[in-house]
Formats: structure tokens, C-alpha cells, sequence
């Protein structure tokens, strides 16, 4: 089940599971912001827009995600303040935040939580 509680672990990966989903995958090509867009069409049941909700289920859905992860997910994409989603935009402003993650300082204006000088 999705936990989401404080203090919850998120899933993590050492190095040697990292490099074996890289040789896995090295002659998959990647993705684009339109195979994205379909996926999250199809998920969501709507050719143009994810519902809100639609999006947190299917987060919520991974290994040990929550409603915190979804909301963190929506604050990092800039998205956190919106109701519906577009699928085009959703799966841009994803694709642009797997692209760049944001730094520390991002997150930390972000969630307007004040910024570690460590």
C-alpha cells in the first residue's frame, strides 16, 4: 500500500541497480514529450486533461509512494496549485524536471522551507 506517512522512506537504489536498468534499457531509445503525453492520456481516461485526483492514484499506485510524493511531484513541476492537469503540459513540465532536477535551493523556495547552508 502507499504509505506518505512523515518520516516514510523513499525507495532508493544503489549504484549496481542503477548501471543494471542502464544496460537493460542502452538500446531503448528514449522517450518523447508525445509518448508521454499518450501514456498519461491513456491513464487518465481523457484526451486532454489528467484530473488531479487521476494523477495522485496513479502515483500512488508506485512502490511505497504517497499522497506527500504526488504533492511534491506537483510542487517540483510547478503544477502543486492547479486542479486538472493538460496531458501535454503535465508531461512536458515531467520530462523537463527528469531532464533538470531542481537543486536544493529550488526545493527549499519551492516548499518555502528556509535553505540549508550545508
Amino acid at each position: 500500500g502507499a504509505s506518505g506517512a512523515a518520516g516514510a522512506a523513499s525507495p532508493t537504489f544503489d549504484i549496481r541497480q542503477l548501471v543494471a536498468v542502464l544496460e537493460q534499457y542502452k538500446d531503448v531509445p528514449n522517450s518523447s514529450v508525445s509518448e508521454l503525453k499518450r501514456a498519461l492520456q491513456k491513464l487518465g481516461h481523457d484526451p486532454v486533461t489528467m484530473q488531479r485526483g487521476r494523477f495522485q492514484d496513479i502515483v500512488m499506485s508506485g512502490a511505497g509512494f504517497g499522497a506527500a510524493d504526488a504533492e511534491q511531484i506537483l510542487l517540483m513541476t510547478g503544477l502543486r496549485g492547479q486542479g486538472d492537469f493538460e496531458c501535454e503540459m503535465l508531461a512536458c513540465r515531467l520530462l523537463e524536471r527528469m531532464c533538470r532536477p531542481p537543486t536544493k535551493l529550488e526545493l527549499s523556495l519551492l516548499s518555502g522551507a528556509p535553505a540549508s547552508s550545508h
